[in-house]
């Protein structure tokens, strides 16, 4: 039972660094995109 967690740990870490990165990435070029455009 406690080997569950162990396992999906670095998965479901790996998954939500992936994520935030990726909104890190789209929300930078959408502020540069809203400086360019004002």
């Amino acid at each position: 039972m406690a080997r569950v967690p162990v396992d999906e740990a670095p998965f479901a870490l790996g998954k939500e660094t992936e994520v935030t990165g990726v909104l890190k990435v789209r929300g930078s070029s959408l502020c540069q995109n809203i400086i360019i455009n004002a």
